[in-house]
């Protein structure tokens, strides 16, 4: 866009016309195949090493597919298979399981703030499972409250972890129909 008088203008972009190769795509592949398989390339030894610094143990990302060059990737299907495993036991190990997983998701394979991301949560163990495990429970009926819980007011209850990466924990945790 261009600066005016203080204002930023917009590109309108409906008027962008949309390419032959998006459009025979999209006609190709059923909304929940494309977002079912959506994956992502991950780094489970960056997380290893970074989990097992910050005295996680042998806390793992593992992925659950690979990609054309034999990456590791993570699926949002197997992150919602996750959240479906761990549905009924949200433990400490567990609820911290989702978490790592979302947080490679959301990065991929880069690390940016996940290394701070960690060490907060490290800092703030007890406070930041308690409010992730009330923050999941929540958000399949109540997303608003949801929120609340990872930020009330204009702070986020655990340092580096804001909406941008707590909201896919939500979105994950909330178990949407991701068929539809």
């Amino acid at each position: 866009g261009s600066e005016r008088l203080g204002l930023m203008t917009m590109t309108d972009l409906s008027a962008l016309p949309v390419p032959n190769g998006l459009t025979n795509h999209l006609r190709a592949t059923s909304r929940s195949e494309a977002v079912i398989r959506h994956s992502v390339r991950i780094d489970p030894e960056w997380w290893r090493n970074v989990l097992r610094d910050q005295g996680f143990g042998a806390a793992a990302v593992l992925p659950d597919g690979h990609d054309a060059e034999g990456s590791p990737t993570l699926s949002r299907g197997g992150l919602f298979e996750l959240v479906r495993e761990t549905r009924l036991h949200l433990d400490d190990e567990s609820v911290l399981r989702v978490l790592w997983h979302v947080l490679a998701w959301g990065a991929g394979t880069g690390a940016r703030n996940n290394r701070r991301r960690v060490a907060a949560i490290a800092e703030t163990r007890v406070g930041a499972v308690e409010a992730l495990v009330m923050a999941m429970n929540l958000s399949r009926t109540d997303p608003a409250a949801a929120y609340s819980c990872l930020r009330p007011g204009r702070k986020n209850v655990v340092g580096w972890l804001g909406p941008a990466f707590f909201t896919k924990i939500l979105y994950f945790a909330g178990e949407g129909d991701p068929y539809t």
